[in-house]
């Protein structure tokens, strides 16, 4: 009785040991980046890629890892998740007292409303996420993600811009008084240019966000340095 039992394993390990295997293996995903010690996926970044063409009425990304243009293409994805990622990690261990996080759920729905006008119905909408593969839960998430790290930069650079008042004098009278009076004559309006007191907040704040703007890339160029960005072919 053991013997022939033994006899049935051997003859089962023999076929188990002789049959043909399959060596090519489907490979699903592999890393295409690191930043600040974690890995990048294709999957992500295609996911990324597809978030931004959403966002932008573009095409949805069909590629997959065998396209010989797909890391080329995938590449500004494949930076921005990278750039995120050192930042994130900035956030988390700077020495800095990052201010209280504002509520920012009115904020990121005002986002997805502005998204949502960009379609007919709620059902086009819905079907568009589903295309693209994304839920409106996930957008939520990645808008209020995006959102947290763009109050963290501006947090960063805002104190390193300076706004000198004549700045904002030649930008009221350089470009905001002949942008409305340019209105005026086309017949879109007949309102008069605000006073310079009356906007002058308004034109410091979008003076700012320029000279933030072009703080950005060189922050993120020693950041990247900094944190150990890789990029893999």
């Amino acid at each position: 009785m053991k013997l022939r039992y033994l006899l049935a394993v051997v003859q089962m390990l023999g076929v188990l040991l002789w049959s043909p295997v399959n060596t090519s293996a489907e490979v699903v995903d592999r890393i295409v980046a690191t930043a600040a010690g974690k890995a990048i996926s294709f999957h992500s970044a295609v996911v990324e890629a597809n978030y931004q063409a959403l966002l932008s009425g573009d095409s949805r990304l069909q590629i997959n890892m065998e396209d010989s243009l797909a890391l080329e293409t995938l590449r500004p994805a494949i930076s921005r998740l990278a750039d995120q990622l050192v930042i994130e990690q900035l956030r988390d261990r700077a020495p800095l007292d990052e201010p209280a996080m504002e509520d920012e759920t009115s904020k990121v729905e005002g986002m997805l409303d502005e998204l949502r006008r960009n379609y007919s119905t709620a059902e086009e909408f819905a079907q568009t996420l589903v295309l693209y593969g994304f839920s409106e839960e996930m957008l939520r998430a990645r808008m209020r993600r995006e959102r947290r790290i763009m109050l963290f930069v501006d947090y960063s650079l805002r104190p390193q811009v300076h706004i000198p008042v004549e700045q904002v004098e030649a930008y009221y009278r350089e470009q905001l008084v002949p942008q409305i009076q340019e209105t005026q004559q086309a017949g879109q309006s007949g309102a008069a240019p605000p006073e310079l007191d009356q906007v002058r907040e308004k034109i410091e704040e979008i003076l700012i966000q320029r000279e933030i703007n072009k703080l950005l890339d060189p922050w993120l160029v020693n950041l990247r340095r900094e944190r150990g960005v890789r990029f893999f072919d």
